[in-house]
Order: structure tokens, then sequence, then C-alpha cells
């Protein structure tokens, strides 16, 4: 291998360690970076236990409340070391499995611990309780030109994280939802 494909494996190994989950097991210790000897961080925002409880109401396809418990993809600040944003959350699930509650993605860009906002972003595709499978629930409360509004509210208890959701979209379907993350998953 000549010193350039040498110098551009190491930089794409180095590349993905830094978003790859911590080795080590059970144990929870992680290996030393690449090259580096310094342990890397223990992930606790990737592949969390979370329990959803989702209600929606004043809705033609989607009314009805819906639960999933299973682990999630992920729950926590993802975006912090892309954007430097301290203060954002994120929270998507399932990591894997099938659950009436198929897919959430979440995301708010200030979400501090204890203080409410009303700017979030979350889509859904749920399974209704006869079967179907209807297109994606959206909100957009972060976005004002979709006159869609809500608030979040994230507390947190030891290695426990709630959020409390709820909303209503511009037709008047409304969103009560409440995750709680627990811990990660080995």
């Amino acid at each position: 291998m000549d010193l350039m494909h040498a110098a551009t494996a190491v930089v794409a190994i180095a590349a993905l360690s830094r978003f790859s989950p911590p080795v080590g097991g059970a144990s929870g210790v992680a290996a030393p970076s690449p090259g580096t000897g310094v342990p890397q961080p223990k992930d606790t925002i990737h592949h969390r236990a979370a329990d959803i409880t989702l209600t929606i109401a004043n809705s033609k396809f989607y009314s009805g409340t819906y639960t999933a418990s299973g682990v999630s993809r992920t729950c926590g600040n993802a975006m912090v070391d892309m954007n430097g944003n301290v203060d954002g959350f994120d929270f998507e699930f399932p990591f894997d499995g099938t659950y009436e509650i198929n897919d959430v993605n979440f995301a708010s860009d200030t979400l501090k611990v204890g203080v409410p906002t009303p700017s979030y972003y979350i889509d859904l595709r749920l399974t209704t309780k006869d079967g179907g499978h209807p297109p994606g629930w959206v909100l957009r409360t972060n976005e004002p030109k979709y006159g869609e509004t809500g608030t979040v509210l994230l507390t947190v208890k030891g290695s426990v994280a709630t959020l409390k959701i709820s909303g209503q979209n511009k037709i008047g379907e409304t969103l009560d939802m409440t995750v709680v993350c627990k811990a990660v998953v080995p």
C-alpha cells in the first residue's frame, strides 16, 4: 500500500471511530480511541430503552392511543458534536422491531431540562388500530409559516429522560405524547 492510500485509510478509520458507539460490551468500559490511547466517552444517547405513549385526536385517519416499548436509535443531544448546539435534543425510534408506532423522528434545537419550549419538529409513522398505514403525521411548531402550535418539556432524573410533547396542527388534529428513555441497551 502506498503512502497516500495508507494516509487515506487512517483518516477514514479515525472519522468512523468518532461517530461509532464505544467498544466495551456490558462492562461499559470504553476502548481507547484509535491512535490516541485515550478512552472514548461512554455513549449515553444511542440505543436507549424507550417507552412511548401517543394519543392523536380530532383526526380522520390517526385518532387513537398508540404505545411502543423498545430500543431507540437516539435519545439525547445527537447534534452537539456536529454543530455545537449544546441545548438540542433528538429522539428517534425504533432501532429495530415492529411496533404500532413504526417510526418517530423528533428534534428540538433548544430544549433545556425543565424549561418548556414551543419549538420542535416531529414526524410519525403509525399502524392504525384497523391495520392501516396512513401517510406520515408531521407537526412543525419550529416553522411559524405552518401555523402549528405545541410545547415540549424535558425532565431528567438520574439516567431517565422524559419528554412530554403536545401540539396541534392547522386542521385541528392534536397530539399528546410521552417518551421515557432509560438506560443504554448493551
